[in-house]
């Protein structure tokens, strides 16, 4: 098993671009609180799989890795990482996590396309004539209508 080479430890103590992913990837799973969940998207935006292969390569028992998940809640470790979130208290939809409830949202992100609402919560269409709401002064004419 590979293992994630601490920022800094290379000759010189200069720390390489790729020790700062590892490490920022390392950190935001670490900010992800008891009972939530991260998507491996989420904290490595772009490029989820170098968030599979740090957090596979980390040896760390304090790391929570248990709570990064698949963008649609399925869990790579299967039962172990199950347990583990279900003493959390993470809600799941059969074998998934319920991605509308657990998914930790930081200020300003929205979430996932193909999420469904949450309760009470009206589907998004995009299209706000399709909610019934009137366009705001300098919204862009719909798609197939003439501007104003």
């Amino acid at each position: 098993m590979r293992r994630v080479v601490a920022p800094g430890t290379r000759s010189g103590g200069a720390e390489s671009a790729s020790e700062r992913r590892a490490r920022a990837i390392l950190e935001r799973v670490r900010a992800v609180p008891e009972g939530f969940v991260r998507t491996y998207g989420d904290i490595s935006p772009g490029a989820p799989r170098l968030a599979g292969s740090v957090l596979a390569g980390c040896d760390d028992p304090s790391l929570p890795w248990h709570r990064i998940v698949r963008a649609d809640g399925s869990l790579a470790k299967g039962e172990r990482q199950r347990r583990r979130l279900h003493r959390e208290g993470v809600p799941f939809r059969g074998p998934r996590v319920d991605m509308r409830v657990a998914r930790m949202l930081l200020f300003g992100e929205e979430p996932m396309r193909g999420d469904p609402p949450a309760p009470g919560e009206e589907p998004a269409t995009g299209d706000p004539l399709a909610s019934g709401e009137e366009p705001a002064p300098g919204d862009p004419p719909a798609s197939g209508e003439e501007p104003a």
